[in-house]
């Protein structure tokens, strides 16, 4: 018993001690504290923090938010950044977030413009200019790769990174407009293209010509198809297009200039449209490719060479309409087979079919009043029958080389 009341009078003794020692220690700390006060700015709630006079406050590790703007750091009242690792405290104070806009960035696909930004602030806005890329027109912005939503501006509320989709034309030719003020194509700028559609129009505005030498030189070139806007095709437009496989004239072409297609060796077939009133010497000289002409409508003449040299080809159709051959029109075509001299021709030219030693028959009809000197020379095994009952007057003495013919 005696034990058991000392223990305690023990235990109260030393609390009493304690706590008067604690009592005198807090008695004697006159550390001062002060309030520091964040003002976030944002929707998120202030907050303070209690520092030691002469300490450090803590930068806060609060996360914190305000929609298109990131927390550049805290300022003073008077807007002095605050530098948490110097500035000590002496006073009560009172640091607001420094909330600074975000940049956002600009990709551009499809075509460049050197000149548009690559970034934008937000709350700035920003100009976009059109885009440039070569051999194409560049027709807008869109905010979609499908070209649906157009673009519509940078502004003040933008905000968010954006990519713009470039809408373009492809316009691989130099324009120039012409005395009729329609455009005339004077050069194919985009070497390297190998398939072309020429349109009705450019701009509202009808491509009425192909330039001379327009397309001269171009062997990537491997097909052309030219829109009804077309009237005239100029003199050595597609001279020495080596690639030049296909061309589809149009409906409305009404003429094709000297040497137009010449030396285009890889060309297979041809349709000339009977808007084509003639062809003009050399058209298409050395096609060697060639193997097929159709040449209907209203062409009344096919000239001088139009088609000499073109060694691949096997069958011409003539219309109604030819009326004339030209001087060496078919000379050196030692692959052709079949042609119809139509019967409303009159004329044959001076080796007109020279060297054609792959043609069989021919049937001249009545109304061919003049052959040129050496028209069949070389056909090797060539037979002519003759709807006549002898040479005309108008027919050259030498008209058929050493072919036979059989006369009416």
């Amino acid at each position: 018993m005696f034990l058991g009341d000392y223990m305690i009078k023990r235990f109260f003794l030393i609390f009493f001690a304690t706590f008067a020692l604690s009592l005198f220690l807090v008695s004697c700390d006159d550390t001062t504290y002060y309030t520091v006060t964040f003002y976030t700015n944002c929707q998120d709630e202030n907050f303070s923090q209690y520092v030691a006079e002469g300490a450090l406050a803590t930068e806060p590790d609060v996360p914190l938010h305000k929609d298109n703007y990131y927390l550049a750091g805290w300022m003073d009242s008077a807007n002095t950044p605050w530098d948490f690792s110097t500035n000590t405290i002496n006073n009560d104070y009172y640091l607001y977030a420094n909330w600074q806009p975000c940049s956002y960035s600009i990709t551009y696909v499809g075509a460049e413009y050197y000149e548009n930004p690559t970034s934008y602030v937000y709350g700035t806005g920003t100009t976009i200019y059109n885009g440039v890329k070569d051999y194409y027109d560049f027709m807008g912005w869109f905010y979609d790769q499908e070209l649906t939503q157009a673009f519509t501006g940078i502004n003040s509320s933008t905000s968010g990174d954006i990519t713009l989709y470039a809408s373009l034309s492809y316009q691989p030719f130099k324009l120039e407009l012409n005395v009729d003020g329609f455009y005339t194509i004077t050069e194919l700028l985009d070497k390297e293209a190998e398939d072309i559609v020429i349109p009705e129009s450019y701009n509202g505005t009808r491509i009425s010509e192909i330039g001379n030498k327009a397309f001269m030189g171009c062997n990537k070139l491997k097909s052309v198809s030219m829109g009804d806007g077309l009237r005239v095709i100029g003199s050595h437009a597609f001279n020495g297009c080596t690639s030049l496989q296909s061309v589809n004239l149009g409906n409305a072409i009404s003429s094709i200039g000297q040497s137009a297609f010449y030396s285009c060796s890889s060309l297979r077939d041809i349709q000339i449209p009977g808007t084509i009133l003639c062809l003009e010497p050399y058209t298409f000289w050395q096609c060697t490719s060639l193997e097929e002409v159709t040449i209907t409508g209203s062409i009344s003449r096919v000239g001088l060479s139009s088609f000499s040299d073109c060694k691949s080809l096997k069958k011409v159709t003539l219309s109604s309409d030819v009326k004339e051959l030209g001087d060496f029109a078919f000379s050196g075509c030692t692959s052709l087979k079949e042609i119809n001299l139509n019967s409303g021709l009159t004329s044959i030219g001076q080796a007109a079919f020279s060297g054609c030693n792959s043609l069989s028959a021919v049937d001249i009809g009545s109304s061919v009043v003049q052959i040129g000197a050496g028209a069949f020379r070389n056909c090797t095994n060539l037979t002519i029958s003759c709807q006549l009952s002898g040479k005309p007057d108008g027919w050259a003495n030498n008209w058929n080389g050493t072919c036979q013919v059989i006369w009416k």
